[in-house]
């Protein structure tokens, strides 16, 4: 499972991990698991089967599972699994009761699991407050176009209008010069008829 978060879990890991931590059996089924705890088994083997780096799944099924149920593996946690291999050699499922595990080490795996969910919670706020900028950031752009848009919009009408203004300007002039040319010519032909 990709995307499963501590965050989401951390009531039915903290319980597992006590439970699997404490228990003197090797390895217990999400069933056994589920009954022990009161929680629900799909809850429980998405946990298990969610954070591989915290519990191993046996690569054997219960020989007798409940009637009408299907066999289950078998979990425990990694670290009691890897000190019971280096002590057994590489036996991987020894029935032989367990010794519980040492608070120093129980005591690490909840502050780990604690970290990660502080972690998991430091992260969904940062991812928020960057949406959050993102988000005033593109109206502060959008609001910034719209006003550049309506500069260049009033700058042109200026523009337009003075254009306008010189066309008008250099027609009166053409037809001044037109009619003083008119003028000037009537002029000549009357003074040359004189």
């Amino acid at each position: 499972m990709s995307n499963i978060k501590y965050s989401d879990h951390v009531d039915v890991l903290l319980a597992l991990v006590t439970n699997l931590a404490m228990t003197d059996k090797a390895s217990l089924t999400p069933r056994r698991l589920a009954k022990y705890l009161n929680l629900e088994e799909q809850e429980v083997c998405t946990v298990l089967d969610g954070f591989p780096g915290l519990f191993r799944k046996s690569r054997v099924k219960e020989k007798n599972p409940p009637e009408g149920k299907v066999a289950q593996h078998f979990y425990t946690l990694q670290i009691r699994y890897s000190r019971r291999y280096l002590e057994l050699n590489g036996d991987d499922d020894d029935p032989n009761p367990q010794e519980p595990l040492s608070a120093e080490l129980f005591n690490s795996l909840v502050r780990f699991i604690s970290e990660q969910v502080n972690l998991e919670h430091e992260n969904d706020r940062l991812t928020k407050e960057l949406s959050a900028a993102h988000e005033r950031f593109s109206k502060q752009l959008a609001e910034q176009e719209k006003s550049l848009k309506a500069s260049i919009d009033a700058q042109n009408n200026m523009l337009k209008t003075k254009l306008e203004s010189d066309n008008v300007t250099l027609k009166v002039q053409s037809r001044v010069s037109i009619a003083v040319a008119l003028i000037a010519a009537v002029a000549a032909v009357f003074a040359a008829i004189k």
